[in-house]
């Protein structure tokens, strides 16, 4: 499709995410559109259907080594197959006829706008059409047998069995739908912590008028809404800072209350009055903060023109370029003077930063390194990132351990490039520091006695347990490691992780998490990638909390990733997902030492 970092945008069969324009795939899927619709008249404008009968129609690919969608659906390597219209022609290309109506109210007789008409002809997907302000439909349809049901909110749905379609002749079919019955849905939403009321929009699934907004002073909502309906009633506070909230509300039986205490959010502590007073903040208002530059490099302070166009606040910040792109070939950092922390000592750091970030994806990096030795020796906690990461104002954040509560604390922003093709880059603003109570582990494993109960799963999987001659050549604690090849390289044509198995965390409900682990990782830098995911449901589903980082920085790092209360379950998990192509490999991803807090 058209847009920006086409994978598929290059001839052969090789992948190059870093052009955009439109994909090979979409020309001959218009024009198979264009084709279909030209001889049937009938299926224009029906998109879904038109994609049905494309995708039924379609050749079946090949299995591919580009693994699946989530869902399923298709395959990376070959979409739904090859298509094949002449096919799906020989199915919908025909005589034609015309089907008619109007639909009605049945109690007053008065059109019903909006209203969708189905016509299902058996063994092909339905066509739908939909009443004008008159309550009046017109569709085209292959010459045949039909089902038709016309529905609307707030009615009950009324069907007719064995409506015949002839060629070149109208068929007309009226319905008159009878009213269902209809209830009240009202309540509050608050702060969960202080009760005071909020001004929200509530997002209801299955009411076609949706969204409701609450009473800004009263936080007061009431909806009505039709019975024999499951909805699901989506809130979210109009101010930034609160957790939303999803709810399944009915089938309705009467009228009912629903409330809802939204819950602020702790991690980006953000909804007002919640606002935390750092130790230490540096906006780049005054001046540059006595950051320094080293290496090749775009880094600059100022008035930002090019990526996000403005600050996150004021009007300053550190970018790679205040008007345009980084340069080729940089290796630069930026870098703070010493942050004197030792008034902290003790507590866990909470450390973030607001960031604006877009790269050459696979080839251009951005990273953050801490210290607790005024530079003499660094840890990266974030990153090496590449592509389009942040493409507006996102804040991160990272949580240290108290050894990093000293006088000379220091944090610098890697940012490396290739040869050729730069983007906008990296812009940095906002940066604070918050002592914490030093987080309790209640989860840790380090692998040395025994492989924790892990399993490895996937494609062409190279994952094992033990002491690792390759890759960084011992563990980080010593001496067992879970490693991608023990002693050697991982495979071509790998899809593969290494999960845990469930972990407790049920006795922290309500409570965010922190996830840590050490890992070296060392890929092909174009193509093969290391990415960490968790699941709350016992490995069903996975969210991808950390990477896809190609490449790697061959070094034992430390990333933390902050998890909401939703993973404090007593079913969670996490696995080390190694994804590579058909050539080029290298030692691959270790991990060593994970832990919960």
């Amino acid at each position: 499709a058209p847009g920006v970092n086409i994978c598929s945008s290059v001839p052969t069969n090789s992948w190059d995410c870093t052009y955009s324009g439109t994909s090979m795939a979409s020309p001959h899927s218009a024009g198979a559109v264009a084709l279909l619709w030209s001889c049937n008249p009938g299926l224009i404008g029906q998109i879904d259907q038109t994609f049905e009968i494309l995708q039924d129609n379609a050749d079946t690919p090949p299995a591919g080594n580009c693994g699946a969608p989530p869902d399923g659906e298709g395959n990376y390597t070959y979409g739904y197959g090859y298509l094949n219209v002449y096919n799906a022609g020989l199915l919908w290309c025909g005589s034609v006829g015309y089907l008619d109506g109007h639909v009605t109210d049945a109690s007053t007789g008065n059109p019903i706008a909006g209203a969708t008409v189905s016509a299902v002809r058996s063994g092909f997907p339905p066509v739908t059409a939909t009443t004008d302000p008159n309550g009046y439909y017109t569709k085209t349809l292959m010459v045949g047998t039909y089902t038709v049901t016309a529905s609307a909110y707030g009615y009950l749905p009324e069907t007719v069995y064995g409506v015949v379609v002839d060629t070149d002749t109208v068929t007309t079919q009226d319905f008159a739908l009878t009213p269902a019955e209809t209830y009240v849905v009202s309540g509050t939403v608050t702060d969960a912590t202080t009760g005071w009321p909020l001004y929200a929009r509530i997002d209801i699934d299955g009411y076609p008028y949706s969204p409701v907004w609450t009473d800004p002073v009263s936080g007061y909502y009431n909806v009505t809404l039709a019975a024999g309906i499951a909805y699901t009633f989506h809130v979210s506070a109009w101010v930034n800072g609160y957790l939303p909230e999803d709810r399944p509300v009915g089938p309705l039986t009467g009228d009912r209350t629903e409330d809802f205490a939204l819950l602020a959010d702790a991690e980006s502590c953000g909804a007002p009055g919640y606002h935390p007073d750092c130790y230490y903040f540096e906006g780049f208002e005054a001046g540059d903060g006595g950051f320094t530059v080293q290496g090749p490099s775009s880094w600059a302070w100022g008035v930002p023109t090019s990526g996000p166009g403005a600050a996150h606040g004021g009007n300053n910040v550190w970018a790679t370029n205040l008007a345009g792109n980084y340069n080729n070939s940089e290796d630069g950092y930026l870098t703070s003077p010493d942050i004197d922390l030792s008034g902290l000592a003790g507590q866990g750091i909470y450390f973030s930063w607001w960031q604006w970030l877009r790269t050459e994806s696979g080839y251009d990096y951005a990273s953050v390194e801490v210290s607790n030795d005024g530079g003499g020796s660094w840890t990266i906690i974030y990153g090496p990132f590449s592509g389009a990461i942040d493409p507006e104002w996102t804040k991160h954040y990272v949580l240290l351990d108290p050894s990093y509560a000293v006088s000379n604390f220091r944090v610098r922003f890697h940012f490396t490039s290739d040869s050729s093709v730069t983007y906008e880059g990296w812009y940095v603003d906002d940066l604070c520091i918050v002592g914490v109570p030093p987080p309790t582990i209640v989860y840790s494993q380090n692998f040395d006695s025994n492989n924790g109960g892990y399993t490895a799963g996937g494609t062409n999987s190279s994952w094992a347990w033990g002491a690792p001659t390759s890759g960084p050549g011992a563990a980080h604690s010593p001496p067992n490691v879970w490693a991608t090849n023990l002693a050697g390289n991982y495979n071509d044509d790998e899809d593969s992780w290494v999960e845990s198995p469930d972990i407790d965390l049920s006795a922290y409900a309500g409570q965010g998490v922190y996830l840590s682990w050490w890992h070296w990782l060392q890929t092909e830098s174009c193509c093969d990638y290391g990415e960490v995911q968790v699941s709350n449901d016992g490995g069903s589903t996975w969210a991808t909390v950390w990477g896809p980082t190609y490449g790697g920085a061959a070094r034992w790092e430390h990333p933390t990733v902050a998890l909401g209360p939703a993973y404090a379950v007593n079913n969670f998990r996490v696995r080390f997902h190694l994804y590579t192509d058909f050539s080029v490999t290298y030692p691959g991803f270790y991990v060593d030492d994970v832990t919960i807090a």
